[in-house]
């Protein structure tokens, strides 16, 4: 079974950077799963932030804005 949950605007920093405390929780809630950041391509310079968080797995950059 596969589980998405998500609840960031692609375009704000200040969401995402707010939201990282969440998914420390996650990783425990969900050891074995991935966790996949998106990050608009505006705000890319978040990137390294995001990279180096524990509860996060990997990072995808969109080419749109949202």
């Amino acid at each position: 079974m596969v589980s998405i949950i998500g609840g960031n605007r692609l375009s704000l920093l200040g969401d995402y950077v707010c939201s990282l405390p969440f998914s420390t929780y996650l990783e425990k809630l969900h050891p074995n799963s991935t966790k996949i950041a998106l990050l608009d391509f505006k705000c890319n310079q978040l990137a390294p932030l995001l990279i180096n968080t524990p509860g996060i797995d990997g990072l995808y950059i969109t080419e749109k804005p949202d």
